[in-house]
């Protein structure tokens, strides 16, 4: 009798400790989902310059991604370059609050790397955070006028100025030096300027500093030393652990199938790692 219970009781024991783990998994799937519905949510009402369906891709599955101080093409080409790789995440939040000398930053990368994703994603956290040490706003470069946008923003010495996709403006198409100017006048008085923009718009070598941090920036060609220089920060390609947390997200558990699916695609087409399409 006395055996028959242990027993009983192990089995019982191990029942609620796999009981206890249903639930607090499922809790924090139910967390997770409120969280991500409520940061889209609130996107979709802020953020006029993306569509909804931009939104819900950005959000949905998002691995938060590393940054390198040197461009990705140059790190693979040179067997004796090392890039360092750092959360982006955490880069961000140290130069958001750090007393530095230069306010403006701009993050390379190349087309569908992730750039506007990250700067929803970080935005959605911003709207999500209790503590606010200043306040965040966004606005795509492409809209029909940023530099009213910009000029409306109040406060701006207490406000983090993120502006997406250079490339995509149609004055910096053709005279990107004009039009970088212009936006260094309109945001003088903010806080920081996060700006976003592909690696091969600035074709010219010289335009890009090889120095690890300093990307500088030249008011004119007749301008001798390099004028307005800028934080520089490359979004490096996703990493094996990153790609299988996108997969994990993407696909869930009843769906391991599919999962190994995507996976062996991905092993066979290395520029998903680069591009990656399947977290979205």
């Amino acid at each position: 009798m006395e055996i028959f219970f242990d027993k009983y009781l192990a089995v019982l024991i191990i029942l609620l400790g796999l009981l206890s783990f249903i639930i607090v998994s499922a809790c924090g799937k139910i967390a997770e989902f409120f969280s991500r519905f409520y940061a889209i949510h609130c996107l979709k009402i802020k953020l006029r310059d993306f569509t909804p369906q931009e939104i819900d891709r950005a959000i949905r599955y998002y691995i938060w991604p590393e940054c390198q101080s040197i461009d990705p093409a140059q790190s693979q080409e040179s067997l004796h370059t090392v890039a360092i790789r750092e959360s982006l995440r955490t880069t961000l939040d140290k130069m958001l609050n750090q007393e530095i000398n230069n306010r403006h930053f701009v993050l390379l990368a190349d087309s569908g790397m992730g750039k506007t994703s990250f700067l929803l994603n970080y935005f959605a956290v911003y709207l999500r955070s209790w503590r606010k040490p200043f306040k965040i706003k966004l606005i795509a470069l492409d809209s029909s006028n940023p530099e009213e946008s910009i000029k409306s923003i109040p406060l701006p010495k207490n406000t983090v100025l993120l502006l997406d996709g250079f490339e995509e403006d149609a004055r910096a198409v053709r005279d990107r030096t004009e039009r970088l100017y212009e936006i260094i006048q309109w945001t003088r008085d903010f806080h920081r300027v996060i700006i976003t923009c592909q690696t091969d718009f600035f074709p010219n070598d010289s335009e890009i500093s090889h120095e690890e941090e300093l990307f500088r920036f030249t008011s004119g060609p007749e301008v001798e030393e390099p004028k307005f220089p800028f934080y520089k920060l490359y979004l490096s390609s996703l990493s094996d652990e990153q790609v299988q947390s996108c997969l994990k997200k993407r696909f869930s558990t009843f769906s391991k199938k599919r999962r190994k699916q995507a996976r062996e695609i991905i092993d066979k087409i290395p520029d998903l790692n680069i591009r990656p399409m399947f977290c979205k």
